[in-house]
């Protein structure tokens, strides 16, 4: 009985470890995010807009596009300065420059 109450103990603490390192984990996250929704001038949103974010100092470009919901998220962006490119056929190519992260 003693040997599967000390188990037990033991589980418990390995996850409540393991939940702590997670959250200790996270907190050091050392980038930022980007993120937005596109629109056309009358306020309808659009969809699969091709939205490139380039770190101006090193030339580091990655791409996404927009979901449904016009929305487009860069995640773990490190700090620096940005532009970001927003492309749609039909549409002017707009560019956003000088995004701080």
């Amino acid at each position: 009985m003693r040997s599967s109450t000390m188990l037990w103990a033991t589980r418990v603490l390995l996850v409540l470890f393991c939940l702590m390192g997670s959250t200790v984990m996270l907190a050091q996250s050392t980038g930022g995010r980007v993120l937005g929704r596109v629109a056309d001038p009358s306020g309808a949103v659009l969809t699969g807009v091709k939205v490139t974010l380039t770190n101006e100092a090193t030339g580091v470009s990655r791409s996404a596009q927009t979901n449904s919901s016009g929305d487009y998220v860069f995640v773990e962006v490190p700090p620096g300065n940005y532009r970001v490119e927003f492309e749609q056929t039909g549409f002017k190519k707009n560019v956003q420059k000088e995004v701080t992260v």
